[in-house]
């Protein structure tokens, strides 16, 4: 009878090993995905044309990440006379393919536009994913790229989608308390828009395991974020975007624009109500009625330019 109990104890034990690994490679090791290949079913979910996009003047840009690895992306020019840049960080799992569809509005607004893969994704180096936590580093380094650059003038923004709203609210909120890179240029963005972001990694996390697979928070998210800092150098707890925005103050200085779908079960809306509730000075909420998640712009893509009009109009 006791071998058989410490069978069962160890089966369940390698269980919940195993699970908890499962969970930690699901976040931090995904496939790569090239925009290229990528393009033109991102079109026709997204609604943009090929031709437009063809049209468009593009340039390759290769920058420098503080973690040791090179960013791949696109510079895309608006026209003559840009009212400044925005910078677009894209979805967990995905490539900079993700970002063209909000690019576009932005360069409708007269923004030029930076959209680039993150690390471990499409063309870019770094190994592993960190929902923000390394990613927020890179977005600094892009936007001192982007101020550093000889004729630029003007505005910067960013925009990030899921992970990538998380990514754009983190490097802000830093940004807020030490906000010049070594090159001397300035990496606190003029303005922030985050499309559906998670407000606390540990608690999205949690989220799925219970939603998804009808598992408890504990022992697993302990032990999967313990898998985390071994392989990855991060822990869940310290990817949080509320708490970087309490802890820059309610980040007065960086007017920020949230976007939610009301019908998004993978993250909460409430995610994005709880962030704006911590947010300080100028801010906006939109949340987009019967939109699932990362859908708010092909959901409702008038008022979404609308809303983002106004925005960019108010924080001018």
């Amino acid at each position: 009878m006791n071998v058989l109990i410490a069978y069962f104890l160890t089966a369940a034990v390698l269980c919940v090993l195993g699970v908890s690994f499962v969970l930690s490679l699901q976040v931090t090791d995904r496939p790569r995905h090239r925009w290229h290949n990528e393009l033109e079913a991102e079109a026709a979910y997204a609604g943009f044309s090929l031709s437009w996009w063809e049209g468009l003047e593009k340039e390759p840009v290769s920058i420098a990440s503080p973690h040791g690895y090179e960013l791949k992306g696109l510079r895309v020019r608006s026209g003559e006379s840009p009212k400044g840049t925005v910078v677009l960080c894209h979805g967990h799992g995905w490539c900079l393919a993700g970002s063209i569809k909000y690019m576009k509005l932005f360069l409708e607004q007269g923004f030029d536009a930076i959209i680039y893969d993150n690390r471990s994704s499409g063309d870019s180096g770094g190994k592993r994913v960190t929902m923000g936590y390394f990613e927020k580093d890179d977005l600094s380094a892009v936007i001192a790229f982007e101020r550093s650059r000889p004729g630029f003038s003007g505005r910067i923004g960013t925009h990030g989608e899921s992970m990538g709203a998380a990514t754009v609210i983190l490097q802000s909120a830093v940004a807020s308390n030490s906000a010049v890179a070594s090159s001397g240029a300035s990496v606190l963005p003029d303005f922030v828009v985050a499309d559906c972001p998670f407000s606390d990694l540990s608690d999205e996390l949690a989220w799925n395991l219970k939603s998804r697979y009808g598992l408890p928070r504990e022992p697993f998210l302990l032990l999967s974020s313990a898998i985390a800092r071994l392989r990855c150098g991060f822990a869940w707890k310290q990817v949080s975007p509320i708490r970087a925005i309490e802890q820059a103050g309610g980040m007065p200085n960086v007017p920020l624009f949230l976007v939610h779908g009301s019908a998004d079960s993978y993250i909460l809306p409430k995610m994005s109500e709880d962030l704006f509730a911590a947010k300080q000075g100028v801010k906006r909420l939109l949340l987009v009625p019967d939109a699932g998640h990362g859908r708010s712009l092909v959901t409702a893509p008038g008022l979404y330019a609308r809303e983002l009009g106004e925005f960019l109009s108010q924080t001018n």
